[in-house]
């Protein structure tokens, strides 16, 4: 009996040890990320802003802020000129885009600081997620599931429940990002585009894969985007979320905004209002927005901003 208890105790002892270690790792990890995000703040802090006779905006999103097929008049570019012309200024808006073409939230996360840091703005708008429910790249959650969505049903089943606790915890964050570079060893941040894509069309893998997840994703979605709230705010600059002319993730567009007190600007309302909806988009993808399209985006971009009273030149 006394050698049992010895025994006990001496598992009792390494349990501790082991639990007090994973703590004091958990700590130095969470010192170590608070003083990474204070100096990318610092750089940016550090950087030459807008002055008060000038305002620098900067438009976050994939392809549909960089207007696929009509680059030279997406909604940045004419957000900036119909901007200018009302406040009767030459140049004293600036509108700049951080637009990653096929990118979804965790992609435009991962490189936002940076983005922040080279642009400067004083107001972030941000319009992403739409990619999310089929594009992965930057998604370590998601690659990690849809690899053994079939194969190892029982290692899937466990990750799908643990992910969420994995995220908030460092230690098990940095474990999933090594256990990422043995399984994807070619690059463990991209998309497998080549296996995922045939014909720019996503295979039925990954629709099916992406139908069964979507709360999982739409989830992934809104947390990203809070993320980016933060990093915006981190680096002393409005941030504003927007909803798309239409889809799936404008629900979680707007969740977000409330849950977080960020200003929203909606588009889709002023989409479903239209008799005439197809002539607003490209017949091509019967998605992005066309010229007609983005100028009634940047419409109620300039009424939202009039209305808030956000521009405020000397």
């Amino acid at each position: 009996m006394g050698y049992i208890m010895k025994i006990i105790r001496g598992i009792g002892k390494i349990i501790f040890v082991l639990v007090i270690t994973f703590i004091l790792l958990e700590c130095v990890l969470r010192l170590i990320g608070t003083v990474y995000t204070l100096k990318k703040a610092r750089l940016y802090q550090d950087a030459e802003k807008g002055t008060p006779h000038s305002i620098k905006i900067l438009a976050v999103g994939e392809s549909t802020t960089g207007g696929l097929w009509i680059e030279n008049r997406s909604y940045p570019i004419q957000l900036q000129e119909k901007m200018n012309a009302y406040y009767k200024c030459q140049s004293c808006i600036k509108v700049d885009e951080f637009d990653l073409s096929g990118g979804n939230t965790s992609s435009t996360l991962a490189n936002l600081p940076n983005a922040m840091i080279e642009h400067q703005p004083d107001i972030v708008i941000i319009m992403a997620g739409f990619n999310d429910a089929y594009f992965y790249a930057y998604n370590v959650d998601l690659q990690i599931l849809e690899k053994n969505f079939k194969k190892n049903p029982l290692l899937y089943r466990i990750y799908l429940h643990l992910a969420p606790i994995i995220d908030e915890i460092r230690i098990l964050r940095v474990a999933k990002l090594i256990y990422t570079s043995f399984v994807f060893p070619q690059d463990r941040y991209l998309d497998l585009v080549e296996t995922i894509y045939r014909h720019g069309k996503v295979t039925q893998a990954r629709l099916e894969f992406g139908d069964v997840h979507r709360d999982f994703i739409a989830r992934n979605t809104e947390q990203n985007l809070k993320k980016m709230i933060d990093v915006v705010k981190v680096n002393g600059a409005l941030p504003i979320l927007m909803t798309y002319h239409t889809g799936w993730v404008n629900e979680k567009i707007r969740d977000a905004a409330k849950q977080t007190g960020t200003l929203l600007i909606d588009n889709e309302p002023v989409f479903r209002k239209l008799p005439n909806y197809s002539d607003y988009i490209f017949e091509t993808d019967h998605w992005h927005p066309n010229e007609k399209g983005y100028a009634l985006i940047v419409q109620n971009i300039l009424n939202f901003f009039i209305k808030e009273k956000l521009i405020k030149l000397k």
